[in-house]
């Protein structure tokens, strides 16, 4: 696939939601060619965002928003630790992310993802 082509396919995912199984059968790609790309570009795009350190960086003065959602997600590596991540009132696995935004909804930092589950 040429880089735009991946670039499409991980924008879909990460926009549309689609998961890995349709994606796969969209771009005509095997689930490990399709879950490789996605990883590696989440990875790029992670090791570029600033820290919670540097986001509010250079803001004095203005408004900044803290917000958080938790956010149902379709997959949970089956560890030891997959139950921090079920919320048993809703009966899915939920990821909790927490934003800093500015005043017009620029996004300036975003946590990793952590457990859905009210109770951890």
């Amino acid at each position: 696939m040429s880089p735009a082509q991946q670039a499409l396919l991980v924008l879909v995912h990460l926009r549309c939601g689609d998961s890995l199984a349709r994606l796969t059968a969209s771009f005509e790609l095997s689930p490990t060619t399709c879950y490789r790309y996605v990883t590696e570009a989440v990875a790029l795009l992670a090791a570029h965002a600033p820290s919670l350190d540097q986001a509010p960086a250079g803001r004095q003065r203005k408004v900044t928003i803290l917000n958080g959602t938790i956010t149902a997600t379709f997959l949970v590596r089956w560890t030891g630790q997959h139950k921090r991540w079920r919320v048993h009132r809703k009966r899915t696995y939920d990821v909790n992310l927490q934003a800093l935004s500015g005043d017009t909804g620029q996004l300036l930092w975003i946590s990793d993802g952590l457990p859905g589950s009210p109770t951890t």
